[in-house]
């Protein structure tokens, strides 16, 4: 029996797109043939992804091995420290003496056309270094804060439980990072689960930077996978030929599709 180590952030509760295919495969691979090891998150991290009626979860095969980790959220301090000091601007702003407020109405209009454009400039200058703090905080994704706990441990699960295979599904991409680091330090094989394209034909190219360390870190992945699968034959062939220096034999379609169960007891014709 093959053991398997499915790394994936979509996994029930979770109710998520990513989630479906996830089940999917989960529910008709036999396995009589394949022992699953799942390593994802732990169930408070879903938010409002959170399937409270456990649909998903009832249609997994009981013979998995789940393993929840913690996700560290690296914007979360910061948000939390920027709100701190918005809270402690605006009050200040209301204990200003009003004897040092301007009575005269041509200095009241000059006063606030000023303030108004250095409040925007201000508002513009925030806005932009946010940004710039959150890209690389959440570079490539947000899911990079699970990074340290999800290779711990899938390195531990891999080790403790002989593991033939490593499999990992995307987005988030940096799974894939996740993955490949977990490869180097165990040696297991590795397949990635394209559902997305990542820095090749992305639909949101973002930077110029991002464009380009995006590019390096999925050269290296490819480099490193021993297969990798993708929805649609276009896609596959794309990569096949992007790529075709790390072997065009190991990239593969795994189609998407449908699961007649879904649709039981359904009307399909008016009566």
């Amino acid at each position: 029996m093959k053991k398997i180590l499915f790394l994936t952030s979509n996994f029930p509760p979770n109710r998520s797109v990513g989630t479906q295919r996830v089940t999917k495969i989960l529910k008709y691979i036999d396995m009589e043939k394949f022992e699953f090891h799942i390593l994802t998150l732990d169930e408070r991290f879903y938010n409002s992804s959170y399937d409270k009626n456990e649909v998903l979860e009832k249609r997994l095969p009981g013979s998995l091995h789940v393993h929840r980790t913690n996700m560290i959220d690296l914007t979360k301090g910061f948000t939390s420290v920027k709100s701190f000091l918005d809270s402690i601007r605006k009050s200040k702003k209301k204990k200003v003496p009003s004897s040092k407020i301007s009575t005269s109405s041509a200095g009241k209009k000059e006063n606030s056309s000023g303030n108004k454009t250095k409040q925007g400039l201000i508002s513009k200058l925030a806005y932009s270094g946010r940004n710039t703090i959150f890209a690389v905080l959440e570079f490539p994704d947000k899911h990079i804060g699970w990074l340290r706990s999800a290779v711990d441990a899938g390195v531990r699960i891999v080790k403790e439980n002989n593991i033939d295979v490593l499999f990992t599904t995307a987005p988030p991409h940096s799974l894939f990072i996740m993955a490949w680091l977990i490869k180097r330090k165990t040696g297991v094989k590795l397949v990635l689960d394209y559902r997305d394209p990542w820095a090749l034909s992305r639909w949101d190219k973002g930077t110029a930077l991002k464009t380009v360390s995006e590019s390096f870190l999925e050269r290296k992945v490819i480099k490193a996978a021993d297969a990798a699968t993708f929805v649609t034959e276009k896609l596959q062939e794309e990569y096949a030929t992007h790529y075709k220096e790390y072997n065009p034999e190991k990239f593969h379609v795994f189609y998407n599709g449908y699961d007649a169960d879904d649709f039981e007891g359904l009307q399909t014709e008016p009566q």
